[in-house]
């Protein structure tokens, strides 16, 4: 890998030596975050910065090896935090779908569309849940 220091003698031989070229330290990861929601990691990169008027621009280096092709950036643990929110009021976290899922063995759609009657009320829509399956 080409460091800070052997840059800035590469671009010394073209001439270019105004360039203040500097290595950031303490650089663990990297990560690029693409729109689709996938997302590249960078394990224990090389980052070296220059700036040139307005604009900062980063190198980054490392090996081939040490770069990770992510899928989505939704993790598991965090679908827990999300809220549900209609109409500017929360009504229901992830977790108390999952409780009246537990508690009536329904599907999660029924028990999104009875949390959303209910007003979020976990009691009222397992009740309302109750209600429909013994018609």
């Amino acid at each position: 890998m080409i460091g800070p220091k052997d840059l800035k003698k590469f671009l010394k031989r073209f001439g270019i030596t105004d360039l203040k070229l500097e290595e950031v330290p303490n650089i663990q990861k990297v990560t690029l975050h693409r729109s689709d929601g996938s997302y590249v990691e960078i394990e224990t990169p090389i980052v070296a910065k220059v700036k040139i008027g307005n604009v900062v621009i980063l190198q980054v280096q490392t090996e081939e090896s040490k770069i990770k092709e992510m899928k989505s950036t939704i993790r598991e643990e965090k679908k827990e935090e999300l809220l549900i929110i209609k109409e500017g009021k929360k009504l229901y976290t992830d977790e108390d779908i999952s409780i009246v899922m537990e508690q009536t063995g329904c599907s999660r759609d029924e028990a999104v569309k009875a949390l959303e009657e209910a007003k979020g009320d976990l009691a009222k829509a397992i009740i309302i849940i109750q209600e429909r399956k013994g018609k």
